[in-house]
């Protein structure tokens, strides 16, 4: 509680989502005072990556990204992680995971380093490359590949382990079973988020039950060669989570998908669940692309257990024997 429960000083920003950007350390103090007074302190230092991770920045075949790798003899698990709607490159999760023993390759796909600008029509060949590249690294066991993504990145997580083979487990935070519109400056577009081959994705540009478009924009999720863990908070005030992650499941079961999936679903909890022990206590941020202020849904304390809980379920999950 003396992390999750830290709240923004008194005249700051309008808002935060105290979302750990970059992998420094981050140093904490704790004070204990008698009558208002000083009496006793501590510093704490908490890393993001070990010390003994290898970190190197890639830049080649159009791609973008940093892979993580443990610098010990062996072969280890490797796990493709995607960020969401915000776009740009995040390092924070890839590394931490590489920290628990798997060869971690964070990649980025728009809004940054010569990558398309807006979430509309990602061409997904793209991540047919990374795959091909993933592979050829030297400390990676090419039988435990798997794909990680948050939010629509969660979405498109799933996407790819429907098109290639190689993908043997998905875990998708808040993501979604059926393919939605882009993501641009004017907010939600008019064309799909996906290509494939030079074609738009068929997408839907909202959730509803009863749209005829439903079944054409739904990802054949029952394709995935591995099993698939999911991760949702019932409160999610960005999209319906839950409940597309309920569908995925019910579709899973349905299509008698060999694999032992899960969805772990978290009551009182919103849209953002991530690595946990970090301040839970804004309920909103502001999205980078178009500027909108938008609210996650959900409340401080059961987004602590949710990031606490699924935190150790994904690493055991990821590091098993998918």
């Amino acid at each position: 509680g003396l992390f999750w429960s830290m709240t923004l000083a008194a005249g700051g920003d309008e808002v935060s989502p105290f979302s750990k950007t970059g992998l420094a350390p981050a140093t904490m103090t704790f004070l204990a005072q008698v009558g208002g007074q000083p009496a006793a302190s501590a510093t704490l230092t908490r890393l993001f990556m070990a010390p003994d991770i290898v970190r190197t920045s890639i830049r080649e075949q159009g791609l973008v990204g940093t892979l993580f790798q443990p610098s010990g003899p062996g072969l280890y698990p490797g796990v493709i992680i995607l960020g969401g709607s915000v776009g740009g490159l995040g390092e924070e999760t890839a590394a931490l995971l590489a920290s628990h023993g798997l060869v971690s390759l964070a990649l980025a796909y728009f809004a940054t380093d010569g990558l398309p600008e807006e979430l509309v029509n990602i061409p997904l060949e793209y991540f047919a490359t990374a795959l091909a590249w993933l592979q050829t690294v030297d400390t990676i066991r090419k039988d435990r590949l798997a794909v990680l993504g948050r939010s629509r990145g969660g979405e498109l997580a799933l996407l790819l382990g429907t098109m290639f083979p190689q993908i043997r487990a998905v875990v998708a935070y808040g993501g979604s079973g059926l393919v939605f519109a882009g993501w641009g400056q004017a907010g939600v577009a008019d064309q799909s988020a996906w290509s494939y081959r030079g074609v738009p994705l068929p997408f839907l540009k909202e959730f509803a039950m009863d749209d005829p478009a439903r079944e054409q924009a739904t990802i054949p999720v029952e394709r995935i060669a591995g099993p698939v863990l999911l991760v949702s908070g019932q409160e999610d005030h960005i999209w319906p989570a839950g409940q597309l992650s309920t569908l995925i499941m019910e579709r899973l079961k349905t299509s008698h998908h060999p694999y032992p999936d899960q969805h772990l679903s978290y009551p009182g909890a919103g849209h953002r669940i991530q690595f946990p022990y970090l301040p839970t206590t804004s309920p909103q941020f502001r999205h980078p692309i178009g500027n909108e202020l938008m609210s996650l849904g959900g409340n401080a304390k059961d987004r602590a257990f949710a990031e606490a809980d699924s935190w150790a379920r994904v690493l055991r999950f990821l590091t098993g024997n998918f």
